[in-house]
């Protein structure tokens, strides 16, 4: 156990950064362009911090939350399996561990480059450690491919116009919804020259995918609005 810990906490420093070598150098560099989109985004760290129920946002302003929550990769460690649960006091030593992390990738990562880069990473960490216990560094799964859509096209034109008309306001770009895989299968059915755009209709707290899940009836109804404008747009393109 004490070694697995040892292992965890060579993943990242305490800011969020990856400290396995060669990761950041799979990542896009960031543009002016890109960075000039995140700082007029609205977004409001109070706000954030509200919903997260934490004062423990990493970063203090809007533009870092945002590029390190969407466009630089980001590990997360998930729980270890094998130890005890409970709240009760304990003797028990366990006899085997497994810790379990994830890594969100971001364009242009691939997952068998940073699968490689991540076990030998772990294997030679382990072995510096000189333990007579064994590691087995494997991956459960296969891995999710980023995907990210060309916001200059016709389709998200549609989609900022028929925003703006139905909302009054300019629509913020944004890089979430990775958790909508249904979205990387249909752009590689259609094929990778057809644009696919993801347009909301819901609020930020909506809940998605908890078990309080809700859409509030002003948004049902300017989502159907804001539809019936995006074909409008896009048929008229």
């Amino acid at each position: 156990m004490t070694e697995l810990v040892i292992m965890l906490s060579k993943l990242a420093d305490s800011n969020g950064n990856i400290l396995i070598p060669g990761i950041n150098g799979l990542v896009d560099d960031v543009t002016p362009d890109e960075i000039a989109q995140y700082e007029g985004i609205d977004f409001d760290m109070d706000e954030f911090r509200n919903t997260i129920v934490s004062e423990a946002a990493i970063y203090g302003t809007a533009k870092d939350t945002l590029t390190h929550r969407w466009r630089y990769p980001s590990i997360t460690i998930h729980g270890i399996n094998g130890a005890d649960p409970s709240p009760n006091q304990t003797t028990a030593i366990c006899p085997k561990v497994t810790g379990k992390f994830s890594i969100r990738m971001v364009p242009t990562m691939e997952g068998k480059a940073v699968k490689a880069l991540v076990v030998h990473y772990l294997e030679q960490k382990f072995k510096k450690l000189g333990s007579k216990n064994t590691c087995e560094v494997k991956q459960f799964g296969e891995s999710a491919p980023y995907w990210v859509g060309n916001t200059e096209d016709s389709n998200f034109a549609a989609g900022r116009a028929a925003t703006n008309r139905v909302y009054s306001t300019k629509p913020d770009l944004t890089r979430e919804g990775g958790s909508i895989g249904a979205t990387l299968d249909i752009q590689n059915a259609l094929g990778h020259d057809k644009s696919i755009m993801l347009l909301p209709v819901g609020r930020s707290d909506d809940g998605a995918h908890g078990p309080d899940e809700k859409l509030d009836r002003d948004n049902y109804i300017k989502g159907k609005k804001l539809l019936v404008a995006y074909w409008w747009y896009f048929a008229n393109a």
